[in-house]
């Protein structure tokens, strides 16, 4: 029998087969899935297993109240394709998501013979690319399953598909992240790569995700790239349905916190962005904030506040002693149950002999203000190879006496480098056992779109702005929306191709568990220039996607399927879609989603 058991507390996965993981074949395996909550704030909750198929259908199981379950897979779950497992837990209302396990079966328990006269019909059903236009299956025998093989031009690679019954158009993963991630209470971060069709709030991604934020009772925030400061601006909230996403930490609660091994800090310096709030803000209490800061040996540094109510910055350079100052800013007056940002950097050595600790205030978290600097002997952080990144505790330990709100934290790889903390909020783990869950996430499940979209890009413009990657935080999970393409003129071919990938690798590798949709953009019509290019890149960039596994929106399709005159649908310029033609793109954006 072949197991995965699943430690929900430290998110990690093991498999008995360590020569294939990930992928096996059904017709060779009996699986068992085991779940272990153990040391997670919800191991007496009941557990539940939602199991999405490669055809989307679903299967939903309680698998009772033990700490650790198990769920024997059966022949409707291993369907040739990807798996998708998802455990979660439920007290009552409050419900617990962990992030989904990925399986690949690469052949279906007792369903690995073709039949021919079904194989031929469905190749009727696949135009030139790979585009599914209906399936209307025939009558299998038993154990038969419908494939069609299509061979692409111009590279002649050659597609085989699995066509469940009954199945029309065809989903992918992202289409998973709308129904699964957002549905079992987690969070969803979007990247926009494009032009001025993708540019702002009220573009055609814009428009699709405030409809789909609204008709589901999901919060909206959209940050778009400041290509002259090198950084995202302040978060818009595009759309609100409920209370803005936060963890909620109690006095003497389980920590939440991030691994070490998840955050690549390489820098002599540091520099932390919070914003918080407290119940109490002047209760005279010592409190951690964030920290790195176990037992000596391991002690990094904190940030926290102390019982004169003052903000206070400390870092170890050897691991135990510690060095650091009690900064002049009061947090005593501040209004209680109300979020705030602090801003704290350490220079560990400018040159001349010195360090240099600031501390900093902001409205929007983007502008800053310098409140108070420190200086001394210039120094180093020690960096411990287990202690993690805590969150209202020194770090793992029931200790800390902060009782109040996380809306947003981040750490960068030096002083105005890399966000390298995974965002957002919600990634932070329950890292103890806490039977009264005094320490979780609340607030409204969120899509987060990082929008790096501008008028006038083209795909080398995404090569010579490094610090449009560089500016991008880690990312547990993200859907890449990547629609560039008549800003790049005569551009087309294999080396154009080779920038495209070069391009969308380099994102991909700020994310652990990406996911990349191709948006083919509509056709150009007169007076716009270079017409032809523009057609040639829209069918190279879906051979490229299928080639590298990515999802691909065809709106340049659905723009010449609907019947409708280009000139309906484009701006005088031939280039830009009108009100028409955006609820155009709109509406193929929620076929390609499988969205009601």
């Amino acid at each position: 029998m072949r197991t995965i058991t699943y430690y929900l507390n430290t998110n990690q996965v093991v498999e008995s087969d360590t020569v294939y993981p990930n992928a096996f074949s059904a017709d060779d395996n009996t699986t068992q899935l085991i779940f272990d909550f153990t040391g997670t704030a919800c191991a007496t909750w009941e557990k539940w297993l939602d199991l999405t198929m490669s055809d989307y259908t679903k299967d939903v199981r309680s698998l009772g109240n033990g700490a650790i379950v198990t769920f024997n897979l059966g022949a409707k779950h291993t369907k040739k394709g990807l798996l998708q497992i998802n455990p979660y837990a439920k007290n009552g209302t409050d419900k617990h998501g962990f992030p989904i396990y990925k399986l690949t079966i690469e052949r279906q328990l007792n369903n690995s013979t073709v039949d021919a006269s079904a194989q031929q019909s469905m190749i009727d059903y696949f135009d030139a690319r790979l585009t599914v236009k209906a399936v209307n299956t025939t009558t299998l025998g038993a154990g038969k399953s419908a494939t069609a093989s299509v061979t692409v031009e111009p590279d002649g690679a050659t597609y085989t598909f699995g066509v469940p019954q009954g199945a029309t158009g065809a989903k992918g993963d992202d289409v998973a992240l709308f129904q699964n991630v957002l549905s079992n209470g987690n969070d969803l971060n979007i990247i926009g790569v494009g032009d001025s069709l993708m540019e702002n709030a009220t573009s055609w991604l814009g428009e699709f995700l405030k409809d789909y934020a609204e008709a589901k009772g999901f919060n909206l925030r959209h940050a778009t790239y400041n290509y002259g400061a090198s950084r995202f601006n302040a978060w818009e909230s595009t759309y609100t349905a409920g209370a803005e996403r936060h963890i909620r930490v109690t006095k003497t609660s389980g920590a939440r916190a991030i691994p070490k091994t998840s955050v690549a800090w390489t820098s002599p310096d540091l520099d932390i962005v919070l914003r918080f709030s407290l119940d109490d803000w002047n209760s005279g209490e010592y409190k951690f904030i964030f920290a790195r800061y176990p037992g000596a040996g391991n002690r990094c540094w904190y940030v926290s506040i102390g019982a004169d109510n003052k903000l206070a910055f400390y870092w170890s350079p050897d691991g135990t002693n510690l060095v650091g100052n009690v900064h002049d800013v009061s947090v005593a007056s501040n209004v209680d149950d109300t979020p705030y940002w602090y801003r704290f950097t350490l220079d560990a050595d400018n040159g001349s002999g010195s360090y240099v600790a600031t501390v900093y205030t902001s409205t929007d978290g983007a502008a800053r203000t310098s409140v108070d600097t420190k200086t001394g002997t210039a120094t180093t952080v020690f960096d411990s190879p287990t202690a993690q990144y805590a969150i209202g505790a020194s770090s793992l330990a029931n200790t800390g006496n902060t009782l109040g709100k996380f809306y947003e934290i981040r750490f960068h790889n030096g002083i105005g480098g890399t966000n390298i903390l995974p965002q957002p909020i919600s990634t932070f783990a329950q890292t103890q056992t806490d039977a009264n869950n005094r320490s979780y996430v609340q607030g409204t499940p969120t899509i987060y779109l990082y929008n790096t979209a501008v008028g006038g890009l083209n795909v080398n413009s995404y090569v010579v702005n490094t610090n449009v990657l560089a500016s991008m935080p880690k990312m547990y999970n993200a859907l890449v929306v990547y629609s560039l393409s008549h800003n790049d003129n005569y551009l087309e071919g294999t080396s154009y191709l080779s920038t495209v990938e070069s391009v969308i690798t380099n994102i991909k590798a700020k994310i652990d568990y990406p996911i990349v949709c191709v948006a083919v953009q509509p056709p150009k019509n007169t007076p716009a220039q270079y017409i032809r290019s523009h057609a040639h890149r829209g069918q190279q960039l879906i051979s490229m996607a299928h080639k590298n596994n990515y999802r691909v929106i065809d709106f340049s399709s659905a723009f010449i399927k609907s019947g409708t005159p280009l000139v309906d649908l484009l701006n005088a310029d031939g280039v830009h879609p009108n009100t028409a033609g955006k609820v155009l793109m709109i509406t193929t954006a929620y076929e390609h989603f499988n969205i009601d």
